[in-house]
């Protein structure tokens, strides 16, 4: 008969593993496009 230890033991180490090779966000990240004067169209049907 099949037993579940290995599955069980192998999810563990996939759950507590895979978080550590997430790779974080970058710190301070300069914008590649800055527009000027634009307009934010939110749906709200609010004038400019």
């Amino acid at each position: 008969m099949f037993s579940l230890r290995p599955f069980v033991f192998a999810s563990a180490l996939a759950v507590l593993a895979f978080p550590a090779l997430a790779q974080p966000a970058p710190a301070n990240t300069p914008y590649d496009i800055v527009i000027e004067n634009g307009h934010v169209i939110d749906g709200t049907g609010s004038p400019w």
